[in-house]
């Protein structure tokens, strides 16, 4: 099974989440003659306006990203898990 789904990127200097939560960030590497970058599960804070971060506590593991995204939402599986013996 195959399942499409279209992210809009948007540039963290230019525009923030708007309500705090799960997001899925991208980080660009700043390593001299290193290009590329990585992707990542965080949360959101409006509170504190940072990435890898709970409106609930101080920030202490904040993260620089470049792009964020909102999650898109997956369809139920209803599969059951296979059981091995």
């Amino acid at each position: 099974m195959t399942i499409t789904r279209t992210l809009v990127l948007h540039d963290a200097r230019e525009e923030l989440p708007e309500k705090s939560g799960e997001v899925l960030v991208y980080i660009a590497f700043t390593v001299p003659y290193l290009l590329g970058g990585s992707w990542a599960h965080v949360n959101y804070s409006t509170k504190h306006r940072k990435f890898n971060a709970h409106d609930e506590s101080r920030p202490k593991s904040a993260i620089e990203v470049t792009y964020w995204a909102e999650l898109p939402e997956m369809p139920r599986d209803d599969r059951t898990e296979e059981t091995h013996e």
